[in-house]
């Protein structure tokens, strides 16, 4: 079924609701009080429900769970770094904070990027 507004979600900031387009979205991340969404323009969103919720309804597309806090949308990471302990840590186009891939998701992270 044909959806005009493409593939959004719903996520809060300052009270309000916005219809977020998935592709502005660099990552979700675990927080205390649930889990927010960082977007391009580095804003912060609130969403509801889990980080295993969003990892299943995301599932086919670019998202993937680089560590248990984290889920990142890898058609917006623009390098990959070495990391401590072995593992690898994600950047994003002008965002200043690294995300890092844990020793549990390395081998299926490396694999959903043909690397």
């Amino acid at each position: 079924m044909f959806n005009p507004f493409g593939k959004k979600i719903v996520a809060s900031r300052e009270e309000k609701r916005f219809l977020l387009n998935i592709d502005r979205i660099l990552y979700f991340y675990a927080d205390n009080n649930g889990v927010k969404i960082i977007a391009d323009n580095n804003s912060t969103y609130y969403v509801g429900h889990t980080l295993q919720f969003w990892e299943k309804k995301l599932s086919l597309e670019s998202f993937f769970r680089c560590h248990k806090g984290f889920l990142v949308n890898t058609n917006n990471v623009i390098e990959i770094v070495p990391y401590f302990n072995s593992t690898l840590a994600l950047k994003f186009k002008e965002h200043k904070n690294i995300i890092p891939v844990g020793r549990k998701y390395l081998k299926g992270f490396k694999e959903s990027i043909s690397w």
